[in-house]
């Protein structure tokens, strides 16, 4: 019994530990949610599908979303998807696209990365030696999402036919796929009509911001160890 206390107490300090280090230095975004390949740890695997959701339209810095999008491709996560209520990153995709351009040509020039925009009709074209694919999503891609693939199964299936797999096939259609981890970006506690329906065992952390002027080393992998990991980057707040 005095070994469980004693477990407790010490996860309580580990917690309360992280919280702290959030309110003295906001610029410790994501903590260990990027880990050096070369670790000796053998817990941390890397997710294939990373999302990331605004709440704060104010929040959205694409300058930032471009030098993930690089990291991310650059530690081989092969899909991103990127979501705010207003459309606003998709009305700056185009720009988006540019910046992530520029950067990885900054940063990759002795490394081969292959990012494709769903939403643009311009690609990166490199060999594939790591394939990441960025998916877009904005406001009818929300709660609007999950009424159409309703709408559209009633029409094709009975009732009794309508299955989770069949609801998922559907929404997977419009590129509303589940996500192994979120960044949910602002100081809503809300999913901003994000599809609850590929959230259902999503880890999930919420950040004030993500700052513009951080640096990650290429060799960087995603702890899924966690639902508290955090990607430690440089750089002020």
């Amino acid at each position: 019994m005095l070994n469980v206390v004693v477990e407790w107490l010490r996860f309580a300090y580990t917690f309360l530990e992280v919280i702290l280090n959030y309110i003295s230095k906001p610029s410790l975004v994501i903590k260990s949610l990027f880990y050096s390949a070369d670790s000796n740890s053998q817990s941390h695997q890397l997710p294939n599908h990373l999302a990331v959701l605004y709440t704060d339209k104010y929040a959205i810095s694409l300058e930032a979303l471009s030098k993930l999008i690089v990291h991310s491709a650059s530690a081989g996560i092969t899909r991103l998807t990127l979501y705010d209520p207003w459309s606003y990153i998709f009305s700056k995709r185009e720009l988006l696209r540019r910046l992530t351009r520029d950067f990885m040509r900054k940063t990759c020039s002795k490394q081969l990365v292959d990012v494709e925009f769903y939403d643009s009709d311009h690609f990166m074209i490199h060999p594939n030696f790591i394939y990441t694919t960025v998916k877009i999503l904005g406001a009818r891609d929300g709660r609007q999402s999950m009424v159409r693939a309703c709408r559209k199964l009633c029409m094709e299936c009975a009732p009794e036919n309508i299955t989770i797999e069949k609801i998922s096939e559907c929404l997977a259609k419009e590129h509303i796929w589940e996500p192994d981890f979120l960044l949910q970006i602002g100081d809503l506690g809300t999913m901003a009509g994000y599809s609850p329906w590929v959230l259902r065992i999503t880890e999930i952390l919420q950040l004030k911001s993500l700052p513009s002027n951080f640096h990650i080393s290429s060799s960087f992998h995603i702890s899924m160890n966690t639902h508290q990991e955090i990607v430690e980057l440089e750089g002020e707040s």
